[in-house]
């Protein structure tokens, strides 16, 4: 057995688990990157986040080609890709624009103090 036969193996195994992890954990991460972008964190942070979502996104890739090799082509690996570049892509716009989230950020803060007064 080769080492990718091993870990489709385990993929298609443990399918739900890998699911209920990786999904949330993905959706965390890029938050988590938002807001630090929105709140002016340096650089070296964005980046280190984005070395952990592109970790993150990887095995769910993975995962999913697991399910392609075998002739499993359903809604939810679809599913799970587009969470993958929806990930990816968010991720990549905070890092090359993060004053968009800076502005983003003040103007809703703009309207959630004029609403307040």
């Amino acid at each position: 057995m080769s080492n990718f036969e091993l870990l489709s193996e385990f993929s298609m195994t443990h399918c739900v688990a890998l699911c209920a992890f990786l999904v949330p954990a993905n959706l965390l991460v890029s938050l988590q990157i938002i807001l630090f972008a929105a709140f002016e964190r340096p650089r070296y942070q964005l980046w280190l986040m984005a070395t952990v979502s592109g970790l993150y996104v990887s095995l769910l890739v993975l995962h999913d080609l697991s399910w392609f090799m075998i002739g499993v082509i359903e809604t939810p690996t679809f599913g799970l890709i587009f969470v993958a570049a929806l990930c990816l892509g968010v991720n990549a716009w905070a890092i090359a624009r993060p004053g968009y989230f800076v502005y983003l950020r003040r103007r809703l803060q703009q309207i959630a103090l004029g609403a307040a007064t």
